[in-house]
């Protein structure tokens, strides 16, 4: 049986790559390296090659940045209805970062990233849906009726929106606002 080189501890696919890329091809390659060759390799500095070459349970390379507790707080901050920006610099990860890993689901099936980018898609609906629902509260305490359209015209545009439509008629539409939740 052949041993893979993400075997090696401290070797995971985008490291495996790098070294195959620079010519190790099996894991006796890397295995015959010194500290310094495997260093030269893209993605790999001299304390990864040592920790490579020692083997060890210790070494698993560098912790990755997402986490499930990670996740939770920024999903937790988009329900709550802040922004990517906002989640983002409060969890010590910038937006590019953040669009990498939803980037990196489209390649996953399964996993970390999928899992993010399902956590991420069901917090934003969330959080919109208490935003609306806050601001049609707020717009019916006020008798806003302008809000309230203005919602059901983005939200329902092929009921509410504007038609160029001759048959549509100039008729107008009366708005009542209750202060009871339907």
């Amino acid at each position: 049986m052949t041993e893979n080189l993400t075997d090696i501890g401290g070797i995971g696919p985008a490291i495996a790559e790098a070294l195959e890329e620079a010519g190790f091809e099996t894991a006796d390659d890397v295995r015959a390296a010194s500290v310094d060759e495997l260093a030269d390799v893209h993605m790999i500095g001299v304390k990864s090659a040592k920790g490579i070459l020692e083997g060890g349970p210790s070494h698993r390379g560098r912790d990755p940045k997402l986490t499930k507790q990670r996740q939770e707080a920024i999903a937790e901050m988009l329900e709550n209805g802040q922004s990517v920006a906002a989640a983002c610099r409060c969890n010590g990860i910038g937006q590019t970062t953040f669009y990498e890993w939803l980037e990196r689901a489209d390649d996953q099936d399964e996993g970390i990233y999928a899992d993010f980018a399902d956590r991420v898609a069901s917090a934003r609906g969330a959080g919109e849906a208490k935003l609306v629902d806050d601001l049609l509260d707020i717009a019916r305490e006020k008798g806003d009726a302008r809000t309230v359209l203005s919602v059901l015209k983005n939200r329902y545009p092929e009921s509410w929106g504007e038609h160029d439509d001759d048959d549509a008629g100039s008729g107008s539409v009366e708005v009542y606002l209750t202060s009871e939740k339907d």
